[in-house]
This record gives C-alpha cells, sequence and structure tokens, in this order.
C-alpha cells in the first residue's frame, strides 16, 4: 500500500508555517520523520526582505535622476553625470519616451568591473560591463520610470592601498524624441 505525503511550506510575516497531509499510513516512521523536518522549518526565522523604495508613479514633465537607494552614502552628482563609490540606484519618471545617453568608465577591483543596468517601470532595458571608457546610447519606448543601478560594488579595507570597485558616470542625458 502507497502513502501519499503532501506538504506545504509558506513564509508569512517572519515565520515560515508548514502543514502534512497524509493519506494512507504504510509507515509511521516516515511520517514521523518528515513531519518533524516540516516542523524544524517552519521555526525558522527570517530576516525581513528590504523593500524596494519606488518614486511616486506620478510622471515628471521636466524629468532629473534623483537617488532612491544609497546605503551607504556612496551615490554622488558630478557636474553632467553621476558617481557611485558604492551600490544603490538613481530613478527618474519622464511622461514620454525618448534617448537616454550614457558616457562613463569604472575600475577593476576583486576580479570584476562595474556593471550598470537599466530598466523601464521594472522591466530590463540592458545590462553593462564598464570595462572600458564606455558611451551608451539607450532607446526608450514611452514614459515610465527609468531606473539606473550599480549593484556590484566592492570594498576591502584589509588591503594597502584599500580597494574599491566604483563606477563614475560622467555624462547621463535624457532626450525627448518627437
Amino acid at each position: 500500500m502507497d502513502t501519499r505525503v503532501e506538504c506545504q511550506l509558506a513564509y508569512e510575516g517572519n515565520r515560515y508555517h508548514g502543514q502534512v497531509v497524509i493519506q494512507r499510513k504504510d509507515s509511521v516512521l516516515s511520517v514521523i520523520a518528515l513531519s518533524a523536518g516540516v516542523l524544524a522549518l517552519s521555526s525558522l526565522t527570517m530576516p525581513p526582505v528590504p523593500q524596494l523604495l519606488m518614486m511616486s508613479e506620478k510622471c515628471d514633465p521636466t524629468p532629473e535622476f534623483k537617488v532612491v537607494m544609497d546605503p551607504y552614502g556612496g551615490i554622488k552628482r558630478a557636474n553632467e553625470g553621476w558617481t557611485w563609490l558604492s551600490q544603490g540606484y538613481i530613478e527618474m519618471h519622464p511622461c514620454y519616451g525618448g534617448i537616454l545617453k550614457i558616457s562613463g568608465y569604472g575600475n577593476y577591483v576583486g576580479d570584476d568591473w562595474p556593471n550598470l543596468i537599466a530598466s523601464l517601470d521594472e522591466k530590463g532595458l540592458g545590462s553593462w560591463v564598464f570595462d572600458k571608457y564606455k558611451t551608451l546610447v539607450i532607446s526608450i519606448p514611452q514614459g515610465g520610470r527609468i531606473s539606473l543601478a550599480f549593484l556590484n560594488a566592492y570594498y576591502k579595507a584589509d588591503t594597502h592601498p584599500i580597494q574599491r570597485r566604483e563606477l563614475y558616470l560622467d555624462y547621463i542625458a535624457f532626450k525627448k524624441v518627437n
């Protein structure tokens, strides 16, 4: 005779909750072992998942990039561009489509180059490795929330000199296309 055991595990709040459904008891030991495993998992607590901070959904007729997430205070406006000394992202919300032009470079540290990720309304527009000075021309098909993120920052303080992977975008401009 077969035993059908269904195990359901869900994460709610900051805890796992589990449930075991048994049809036809065949081996009491296997059911007890599985139940104990589910109970052990359900007692685990997880740290809260960070929520993305989204800018207002209202579009801006004169859009400018603004810092949205900068946990280490390393994203700075620099003339016509931005300097990323740490991970984070910037956003703007134009009411219309256009062309986004970005120029910049990064430094190779920790076996990798800086990576810039662009998205429109949380849909990827592309990801670029800044392994040399680059100029990107990105078509933005319609208005929406444009995000630029640098997420592979690297910092190692126990070396001399200190090692930091940083991204320097000396030019970012968005132009409406008629």
